[in-house]
């Protein structure tokens, strides 16, 4: 934990980030690189019932540090993708409750 979803980039483009994201936001964060994981989802997306190019979308499940911390990994997450896309990106934070998140049967 935190979990990043990717969605609008192809998956070797996810897969080359989950490289290089994970221990960049990990200084951010004094989280360790090992618990960053990365999830390529893919997508397609349609306006006024015709396909349209994506706005790249990523989100972040985390339990929530303070805004400071949330901003630069903004500012992180937001530089990497732009190597890969010249669309839109929307970087959307999801704080998880300690309390409602398990590991393998046990609280975490």
């Amino acid at each position: 934990m935190p979990h990043l979803r990717i969605r609008g980039l192809e998956q070797a483009e996810v897969a080359r980030l989950s490289e290089t994201l994970p221990a960049a936001l990990s200084r951010l964060t004094q989280t360790d690189e090992s618990a960053y994981t990365t999830e390529w989802i893919p997508s397609q997306f349609f306006q006024q019932g015709k396909a349209c190019r994506p706005t790249v979308m990523a989100e972040v499940l985390w339990f929530q540090r303070n805004e400071a911390t949330q901003d630069a990994m903004e500012s992180c997450i937001r530089e990497q993708l732009m190597a890969y896309t010249q669309q839109g990106i929307a970087i959307v934070f999801i704080a998880l409750d300690k309390r409602g998140y398990y590991r393998d049967g046990r609280h975490f």
